[in-house]
């Protein structure tokens, strides 16, 4: 069952300080609220049975009704005070709990309690209800504030309305309305099973919100690793290749420098392009976004950082080829035998080339600031 906290209290003699309204009616209200809460199986949690409090007239209305559960009334109060006595434990004494608080405060027994009910019902009441039904508010339980008797139940009520309660404006008026009836007193304890309904369906609806803003994450997340895995194996098998052009030079059956020049600069192209693909792994790895966030979203990047490796693998290849062929003076019969002796090492200029290929483009991409040059002004055509 769900448990309400009571609160509240109409002094006739803090009637001025207070605020309070139609004290004449609390008493009654007061225990119609209290039958309404046994008869529609609420649990209540009480404080204090100080002259004045919400608490004695309530209780009374809950014991008023004739199948009460075992221990549906919690006493919870501070042995700083002593133990609350109400009139009717005599002939009700299982109906009670009582809950000693070891904080020499009473303070800390009442507010601390208010994380663990399941709602409130305040009527009147000073300083100590007014926070207290703030602390409710704030931990977004259902709360009915009887408005029209004054006091804190008033601001409570006015603080509903300003933060948007699960309730709605007929609900409000409702809580305000000065004529009492027992049927009143019914209605406006079914509005506690109302806002708690609500408040379940909006935390339902939040789970499942938080529910599909994670299945999104997770299917974002298998995506971004199936284009990592596929930039990892793409560059793997290039890499080989590029390796692999090494002992597969010495087999060409001829001493063509032509042929033997092709071989030799399609290596450092195939290595450009491993190390082009390779790029978005490693940014990956090391946390930087750049290139991993345009492989995500751009299913044709890897295709593009392949023909960037390719160019940036080739210029870098041909370039050492033309200065190891022009710095050393060997022979054409002797060509082909010098340039296979190239392979390895373009194997090395070409990856490295394809990889640092995006980060200089990407840095010639940057647009340059404009330099405004003080008393010149643009020409307008």
């Amino acid at each position: 069952m769900a448990r309400i906290a009571i609160v509240g209290s109409y002094d006739p003699t803090r009637e001025q300080e207070l605020g309070l309204k139609n004290i004449s009616n609390a008493n009654q209200a007061s225990e119609q609220l209290g039958r309404e809460l046994a008869r529609q199986g609420f649990r209540i949690l009480v404080y204090s049975s100080l002259p004045y409090t919400f608490e004695i007239d309530l209780v009374r209305g809950y014991l008023s009704h004739t199948n009460t559960e075992p221990g549906s009334i919690e006493v919870l109060y501070s042995q700083q005070f002593g133990q609350p006595h109400f009139n009717e434990e005599t002939d009700n004494e299982d109906k009670f709990t009582f809950l000693p608080d070891f904080n020499p405060d009473w303070e800390f027994s009442f507010y601390q309690s208010l994380t663990n009910v399941d709602g409130m019902l305040i009527l009147g009441g000073g300083p100590s209800a007014l926070i207290a039904g703030l602390v409710v508010i704030g931990h977004r339980k259902p709360l009915v504030a009887c408005a029209s008797f004054g006091g804190s139940g008033d601001k409570i009520w006015r603080a509903l309305r300003a933060h948007g309660y699960a309730i709605t404006p007929e609900d409000l008026a409702m809580m305000a309305q000065s004529r009492w009836s027992s049927d009143f007193a019914s209605k406006l304890v079914g509005l506690l099973q109302k806002q708690k309904d609500e408040f379940a369906r909006l935390e339902q609806v939040r789970l499942e919100t938080e529910e599909k803003r994670i299945q999104e994450r997770r299917l974002q997340e298998l995506k971004e690793n199936s284009t990592i895995n596929w930039h990892a194996i793409i560059s793997a098998i290039l890499f080989m290749l590029a390796a692999f052009i090494w002992p597969l030079a010495s087999l060409i059956p001829t001493n063509d420098p032509f042929q033997t020049l092709c071989v030799v600069l399609s290596t450092p192209m195939i290595a450009g392009a491993s190390g082009a693909s390779i790029r978005v792994v490693l940014d990956w790895a090391a946390g930087v976004t750049r290139t991993f966030t345009l492989s995500t979203y751009n299913q044709h990047i890897l295709l593009r950082y392949a023909a960037l490796g390719i160019v940036a693998g080739g210029l870098a290849g041909v370039s050492f080829v033309l200065a190891q062929i022009f710095a050393s003076d060997v022979s054409p019969q002797n060509m082909a035998t010098s340039l296979r002796k190239l392979v390895p090492f373009l194997v090395i200029i070409g990856f490295a080339a394809g990889l640092a290929a995006e980060v200089v483009l990407s840095n010639l991409r940057k647009s340059t600031p404009v330099v405004e040059i003080p008393g010149v002004k643009p020409k307008i055509p």
